[in-house]
């Protein structure tokens, strides 16, 4: 169980995380530190999105995590 953000530095396997570039809920740094907290972290910004990029931009979207799995066959 994962119960800290530190514990996010045990997990192993590849993780992406996706974010919109134009997010002003939150921002990029918060997402950017996230995805480096993984070892094997890995983070996808999507042009022309906010919040919601697999709602704003979902062919862009499907391509980033395609490509995330396509590296891993």
């Amino acid at each position: 169980m994962l119960d800290s953000p530190g514990d996010l530095t045990t997990v192993g396997a590849p993780v992406l995380v996706v974010a919109g570039a134009q997010d002003y809920l939150t921002g990029l740094a918060p997402v950017r530190a996230l995805a480096e907290l993984f070892p094997h972290g890995e983070l996808a910004v999507i042009a022309d999105s906010g919040h919601y990029p697999w709602v704003e931009q979902p062919a862009a979207f499907r391509r980033a995590v395609d490509n995330f799995f396509a590296q891993r066959v």
